[in-house]
């Protein structure tokens, strides 16, 4: 273990040589001064120093605290004064910046979920409307904050087009399957219609659900439906004529039949006749032509 020696020890140590030396009084007076000098100059260097590691922390701690605060105003928060904890100055600049960072941890989850949200509201607006310029997230939105009350209107915004979201895919499905239904009846093929099935830039999977596709597909649903609405009255007048030729010549059950059914079938609400092609060409054709035969043999009698 060393020896430690303290400076009265080292100082009476030191006289003794210089009595053992021979020194003078004044010899010694002299070294004394010199050692006293040499001992406040290392006081003063070492002052020097403990002031400016001083100043150093309190600066750190100045410029951690100001950016805490605008940190939590960014955050939303309330920027309330810290409270200097005992310990002096390392403990309050450990203090400080654990705070800030806390901070910087919630404000890079913030921003993460800010991403997220805004991400998700970017895609199901240009899945819904491809050509309008949305600036709902971009003007109404003070983006010198990533608030709580921000990421609140944010959420509303995103429910809100979940919701228009959903409408529109439950629309277009209603839309979808009637147009497929009214192909049916009619006997054309869904390949020569528009179809929601289609990728897109911004619904690369495909089932389209923008503006422009239930508009296209609603056209489309109205014009095939009037098309069924006239062959249904074209048939039922046809089917009409052919009853009162029927009833002339007492037509066997097996020849009318097969018209019968159609006629009975044709006889329901619009929105109720589903059998495929009940309205096709084919079909309409071939009872035009046995009306057209009705009407010969009733017309040479």
């Amino acid at each position: 273990m060393e020896n430690r020696e303290d400076c009265g020890s080292l100082l009476l140590q030191l006289k003794s040589i210089c009595r053992v030396i021979g020194d003078s009084v004044e010899e010694v007076d002299e070294i004394l001064m010199a050692l006293n000098l040499g001992c406040n100059e290392l006081y003063k260097a070492k002052v020097r120093e403990a002031e400016k590691r001083r100043v150093q922390m309190d600066d750190q701690i100045k410029s951690t605290e100001l950016e805490i605060a605008k940190m939590k105003e960014f955050l939303g928060e309330s920027s309330s004064q810290q409270e200097r904890p005992s310990g002096g100055l390392k403990k309050h600049l450990e203090s400080v910046l654990l705070t800030m960072n806390e901070l910087i941890v919630k404000k890079t989850e913030r921003k993460k979920q800010f991403r997220e949200i805004l991400l998700e509201i970017v895609k199901i607006d240009r899945a819904l409307h491809p050509g309008r310029l949305d600036e709902a997230s971009s003007c109404q939105i003070d983006w010198s904050r990533y608030s709580d009350g921000v990421f609140r209107k944010l959420q509303r915004e995103l429910n809100a087009l979940q919701t228009e979201k959903d409408d529109r895919v439950l629309e277009i499905k209603k839309l979808w399957s009637t147009l497929k239904s009214h192909c049916s009846v009619l006997h054309l093929d869904t390949n020569n219609f528009f179809s929601p099935m289609n990728p897109t830039s911004t619904n690369p999977e495909g089932e389209s659900i923008s503006d422009d596709t239930v508009n296209k597909l609603r056209i489309e649903v109205q014009t095939l439906g009037k098309l069924k609405t006239e062959r249904i009255l074209k048939a039922r007048a046809f089917g009409t004529t052919m009853k009162s030729h029927w009833a002339l010549w007492k037509t066997p059950d097996e020849e009318k039949d097969e018209y019968v059914t159609i006629f009975y079938k044709l006889a329901a609400p619009k929105d109720e006749i589903n059998d495929a092609a009940i309205l096709s060409e084919e079909t309409l054709r071939r009872i035009e032509e046995e009306l057209h035969r009705l009407q010969e043999v009733t017309n040479g009698s």
